[in-house]
């Protein structure tokens, strides 16, 4: 499971096909400062959050967004597919 929290609110998303599952928490780590955030019950594919992450994207023009994440290969994966993206402390920032 990791954490996707924002400045704008995130969408509810189930992916039965690929396992992955976007839905509100009750997650209080401190390095969460952003109103709105999902747990994301993590599946063998990461390409459905790529299209989770564009989506959200795609329907703002500012935005502020924070993966927080411990397993290291959806740092890389995220990194490489967002190059605006900035690591800081564990955590993917996302900005515009």
């Amino acid at each position: 499971m990791f954490i996707i929290a924002s400045t704008r609110p995130l969408p509810i998303h189930y992916d039965e096909h690929a396992k992955w599952y976007f839905k509100r928490g009750i997650y209080a780590d401190r390095k969460v400062t952003y109103p709105f955030f999902v747990e994301v019950e993590r599946g063998a594919d990461l390409q459905p959050v790529i299209g989770y992450i564009e989506r959200f994207i795609s329907q703002y023009t500012q935005y502020e967004m924070a993966i927080h994440a411990d397993d290291w290969y959806i740092h890389f994966y995220v990194q490489q597919q967002f190059r605006h993206a900035e690591f800081t402390n564990g955590v993917i920032y996302l900005k515009r």
